[in-house]
């Protein structure tokens, strides 16, 4: 699985990946997976904020799945509590790697949006005052 394909979406304006793709880095069953993340010891604020619960298609055999969307927090507490902590350092400077170019993407994508409004909202008070 190539590093760009590991972070694929986000939660509010982090970077996130999905319990899926977890699973399959990481050999974990998604079931396993799943069930360890609902038993995570954290604060319900910190599950609130690191782990989105949503709707998803598994690719392998096109079936609906709930799956999680992670953000980078959420990948280290889940890291620091599994007893595959190796399979977890063997991989996890592929998935920062992946986490900080996708967070920059986003970034980015945030700061031209905002760039955008500012420049609609100078153009239209220069054509219409």
């Amino acid at each position: 699985m190539e590093s760009t394909e590991l972070v694929t979406g986000r939660i509010e304006n982090k970077a996130a990946t999905t319990s899926l793709i977890i699973a399959k880095a990481f050999g974990y069953d998604h079931s396993y997976l799943k069930r360890k993340i609902r038993n995570l010891n954290c604060n319900a604020e910190f599950k609130q904020q690191n782990f989105g619960e949503v709707p998803g298609i598994d690719k392998e055999n096109d079936q609906l799945v709930r799956k999680y969307l992670i953000t980078l927090d959420g990948f280290i507490k889940l890291g620091m509590s599994s007893h595959k902590r190796k399979i977890y350092s063997e991989r996890l400077n592929e998935l920062f790697t992946a986490f900080r170019y996708k967070q920059l993407c986003i970034d980015i994508d945030d700061k031209l949006e905002v760039a955008k409004k500012q420049i609609y909202i100078a153009l239209e008070s220069e054509f219409f005052c």
